[in-house]
């Protein structure tokens, strides 16, 4: 058997859903069983958006377990830790709540079923995926939230695998796109310049003079064509009404907290090379695999092979792999 991609890093790994339901937890399930298969034990699970319940919350359709196993480390809330299948050893409480209480770090004594739900906030998902590693897990797992709303940036290390599924009247040539589309933005550079120290939530803080000073999407006392920001840093997500909103002003470098935060499509980012802007990001992660969902909608289904073939010359020696496919193990 071949080494397994779970143990080829201790970093902490973001599973990047690139659509609603593309198939993250799914995914986390196979690799983490062969893992498991393979002797590696031990790993810490957490989320960023709200998994292993039985139907999904928003559009009501059925979602795959999240199961425990003994020795693993898990941090949810203690509403859901009480309600599980499995069984822990709390090890650890916040001082704060989020929607089902006050989150916790166990260990898991009985293996089981159990819910995961997010922090609150960003810097409490990166202060708890800090105690899982402590802890002793063998390497922590962030399941991500809907639509690539992964705060990967809660961490200073890291690394992200992005998950793909068909869509309806799909076609391997047209799945590769948004596969590229998505290395694309992962792959936007490290920025050196230094993070706004006052920058919180969604704000923009635009560069002048060598000072960082916060405003809105379009500031009107800061309107000047003939002097524009050197940069803006971005701390929400960086849309098309943002990028235009930016060139309004003449901004021609553009900072976002991770790559997790560009939201913009294929024409997106042509714009963003037409109007020779350069994007960087505060935090850039190594992306350590590609899965795709071949058979997400049946209208859309695709041929296994046909679509790898079509994704291995766009991800290189990034591996690819139909986490339902059960002739194709990752490599």
């Amino acid at each position: 058997m071949t080494r397994p991609l779970l143990s080829r890093s201790a970093k902490p790994l973001f599973l990047v859903g690139c659509s609603k339901n593309a198939g993250k937890t799914a995914a986390l399930n196979r690799l983490r069983s062969e893992a498991y298969r393979a002797g590696f034990s031990g790993f810490g699970l957490c989320t960023s958006g709200w998994d292993g319940e039985e139907a999904d919350h928003l559009t009501g359709l059925e979602k795959p377990a999240v199961v425990a196993f003994e020795g693993d480390w898990v941090a949810t809330s203690g509403r859901l830790f009480a309600k599980a299948a499995a069984r822990f050893e709390i090890l650890w409480a916040a001082s704060e709540s989020g929607r089902f209480g006050r989150m916790a770090v166990g260990r898991c004594t009985r293996p089981g079923r159990v819910e995961l739900v997010s922090p609150p906030s960003v810097r409490l998902l990166g202060d708890i995926i800090r105690r899982l590693r402590e802890a002793g897990a063998t390497r922590v797992l962030i399941d991500g939230a809907a639509d690539r709303r992964t705060p990967i940036s809660s961490v200073s290390d890291g690394a992200v695998g992005l998950v793909f599924s068909s869509v309806r009247h799909d076609s391997p040539e047209r799945l590769a796109r948004r596969v590229q589309d998505a290395l694309e933005r992962y792959r936007v550079p490290l920025t050196e310049l230094p993070r706004p120290s006052d920058l919180t939530g969604h704000g923009i803080a635009y560069l002048k003079g060598g000072r960082w000073r916060r405003g809105t999407r379009f500031p009107s006392d800061w309107h000047d064509a003939s002097d524009p920001p050197e940069a803006a840093w971005c701390g929400g997500p960086l849309t098309s009404g943002v990028l235009n909103d930016l060139s309004a002003l003449g901004v021609r470098r553009i900072v976002v907290e991770d790559p997790s935060r560009i939201f913009l499509d294929r024409a997106g980012l042509a714009l963003i090379r037409k109007r020779n802007t350069l994007l960087e990001s505060g935090a850039v992660f190594p992306i350590e695999f590609v899965s795709i969902r071949c058979d997400a909608d049946t209208s859309g289904s695709l041929p296994l092979r046909k679509s790898l073939d079509a994704l291995r010359p766009i991800c290189g020696d990034i591996p690819v792999f139909d986490p339902w496919a059960a002739r194709e193990e990752p490599s």
